[in-house]
């Protein structure tokens, strides 16, 4: 249709299709001579009919002139000794504006799942990124996740993707409401974490992967003798004091900045 039809415009159409449609028998249109209006009739009609059905009441020619130009009727128009008659019927763009206004669109189906590259990395990366400039006991909210990912409030891949990374535990400290699928609130948990931000597997041997860091730092010939001086140094102090023991510290002091 070439132009949007007014709500009036609309219910008018409704009214129309209601008698043209069961018998494909055309609406006559009437303009009297210096009238202010115009007269529709139907050989359907009945009074019963007439007295629930009134959006036609008070239309102009130029409404017509409105619902032919947004191609949804067309009217045989001809003169007469008593005025501008045609003859109306609705057009097949007409018959489904009418049933799409019976029959509102569903909202977006929700998707059924999240692909672990396109969906749910992307996610896990924005929310790292908002996560950094939260005050203390802030939360990610779906809303600022949706904008960051350049996605429309409540966007339903969103939504789908928090409640699966709710689901496999991913995410802590959430707040949810039953008008919003998925938690609208919340923070990364360890899994999260460990995922796009590096943390180490829980029960990792921390000490073996600092020793190992050492070890490939010692194997570049480009890295200057105070600083190999100090890796070993360091090396040999891991060693002394047991990889455990070692572990330990580091696990707590990371618990310790986090609160995880």
């Amino acid at each position: 249709m070439s132009r949007p039809i007014p709500d009036r415009l609309e219910a008018l159409l409704v009214e129309l299709d209601e008698l043209w449609r069961p018998s494909r028998v055309k609406w006559r249109v009437h303009e009297p001579p210096k009238a202010a209006g115009i007269k529709l009739s139907h050989p359907a009609m009945t009074r019963e009919w007439a007295e629930r059905s009134r959006a036609r009441h008070g239309i102009t020619i130029a409404d017509i002139e409105d619902l032919e130009a947004a191609a949804v009727v067309e009217v045989d128009w001809g003169l007469s000794a008593s005025g501008r008659r045609g003859e109306l019927r609705l057009t097949r763009a007409g018959e489904a504006h009418v049933d799409r206004l019976a029959s509102p669109p569903l909202p977006p189906v929700r998707p059924v799942g999240s692909d672990w590259q396109q969906d749910v990395i992307p996610t896990l990366v924005a929310a790292a990124e908002i996560e950094r400039e939260l005050p203390p006991g802030g939360g990610i909210t779906q809303d600022a996740l949706n904008q960051a990912l350049g996605r429309p409030p409540g966007d339903p891949q969103t939504a789908t993707t928090l409640e699966q990374l709710s689901a496999a535990g991913y995410l802590r400290d959430e707040l949810s409401v039953e008008e919003v699928p998925g938690p609208i609130s919340f923070r990364l948990g360890e899994k999260a974490l460990q995922r796009v931000m590096g943390w180490p597997a829980a029960g990792a041997d921390l000490a073996s992967q600092l020793l190992g860091l050492i070890q490939q730092r010692l194997d570049d010939p480009s890295v200057p003798a105070d600083e190999r001086t100090r890796l070993e140094a360091l090396r040999d102090t891991v060693g002394d004091v047991g990889k455990g023991v070692v572990t330990g510290l580091l696990t707590t002091l990371i618990k310790a900045h986090t609160g995880i």
